[in-house]
């Protein structure tokens, strides 16, 4: 996926620059990778900076919905983009866990 569709769409709800929208962008990436990991949000496993909002991002579109939120959340301030970043990045790692470990058991362990 490209960064600028992420990018147009932030811009429509609230005009904001490249440079700053590639630093909340960045930003929301890390947050992501940092509490769910890098396998659960990119599709190849491997963190990759964006430079440029013409750069493509292989991360599952999952979190899409996030990152324009935590953007959003960045230029204006407004705290229920926050708790709409934090719910939805929990439904999208909900999501893709889920989908990565279809058809996989989890047996407890013999205590005996």
């Amino acid at each position: 996926m490209l960064i600028k569709e992420i990018y147009d769409k932030v811009n429509q709800k609230k005009g904001i620059s490249q440079t700053e929208f590639l630093t909340a962008f960045n930003e929301a990436l890390l947050r992501l990778n940092a509490k769910y990991g890098t396998d659960k949000v990119f599709v190849k496993g491997q963190y990759a900076e964006p430079r440029d909002v013409f750069d493509s991002l292989p991360i599952y579109q999952e979190w899409v919905p996030c990152l324009i939120d935590y953007a959003m959340y960045i230029n204006t301030g407004d705290e229920s983009s926050l708790r709409r970043f934090e719910d939805e990045s929990d439904y999208a790692y909900r999501t893709v866990w889920s989908t990565q470990y279809k058809g996989h058991r989890h047996y407890l362990p013999d205590w005996n």
